[in-house]
């Protein structure tokens, strides 16, 4: 019988119990940010996103996608420091950290991308340390850099599943080094999403990037069989989370990664989770 080390390149369950008025009190200023959205009205915007971020408990299921909006919403109104002191607040709760990765490429953040707050804010993905472990046979996983990132070492050079976001890209290049098996020659991508995806472009000309969509080098349209460093590697495509959702299946070393499970109605895709579970378990 094989013993699989499954990693979820995203998870989608329930967060910590909460009150129920505290779960609420939110929602009013949400609603109210929203109406000054349409309206255009970025002082509204910014004001009201900041009470609804202030107005959700810790633990809240919604609190790591309320994080980055109010320094959007103070960059919206020039107003550059209260942006980028937004940054290091969502940074130290721990809570999807490096969701301030959305700033880098936000032409709202503009004006306060060359502020000292900024770059600093920006600077601690790059000083942060990725977890590296042994899963089984040559794949390690490479945590906290966005997103769960997996790594096959071999003769091939590294075979790497996602990349994590964009600013940790010097953190995951000391991950890759401690290998010690070369530089990555194929990085691919379960979905497209910022925080998997968003070093791929830093990996440079030599690295072949594949994935069901985003414009790869390499598309994946349908399941496939393919051979890195000696190991048979199953790719299935299996729109979930998003229409390019990717699971990869490590046939010798016991490894699935990609989106296994979901809540009902978190789904852009067409696929039903169950089945992309019975279609990775049956794989043998």
């Amino acid at each position: 019988m094989t013993t699989w080390h499954v990693v979820v390149a995203l998870w989608l369950g329930t967060a910590a119990p909460v009150a129920a008025q505290d779960a609420d009190a939110w929602r009013g200023f949400f609603a109210a940010c929203q109406e000054a959205l349409g309206a255009e009205d970025s002082s509204q915007y910014a004001e009201q996103m900041a009470l609804a971020w202030e107005n959700l408990p810790a633990g809240h299921l919604n609190r790591p996608f309320e994080q980055y909006p109010p320094a959007r919403g103070a960059a919206l109104v020039e107003d550059a420091d209260a942006a980028a002191s937004w940054l290091p607040v969502a940074w130290d709760e721990g809570i999807e950290s490096l969701m301030i990765s959305f700033a880098t490429c936000d032409l709202s953040c503009d004006e306060m991308k060359t502020s000292p707050g900024f770059e600093g804010a920006i600077g601690l993905a790059s000083e942060m340390e990725l977890g590296v472990e042994r899963l089984g046979g040559s794949v390690c996983l490479l945590s906290a850099a966005g997103s769960n990132v997996v790594a096959q070492v071999g003769d091939d050079g590294v075979f790497l599943i996602d990349t994590g976001s964009f600013p940790v890209f010097a953190s995951l290049q000391r991950a890759v080094s401690s290998l010690e098996s070369g530089e990555v020659s194929r990085p691919l991508i379960t979905h497209p999403h910022e925080d998997h995806m968003g070093a791929a472009a830093e990996l440079g000309a030599a690295a072949t990037v594949w994935a069901h969509s985003a414009r790869p080098d390499v598309e994946i349209a349908s399941d496939t069989i393919i051979v890195v460093n000696g190991e048979e590697v199953r790719i299935f495509a299996t729109p979930a989370h998003t229409p390019g959702d990717l699971v990869i299946y490590f046939t010798e070393s016991g490894v699935v990664v990609g989106l296994l499970e979901q809540e009902a109605g978190d789904t852009d895709g067409d696929a039903d989770p169950n089945e992309t579970n019975k279609r990775c378990r049956d794989v043998d």
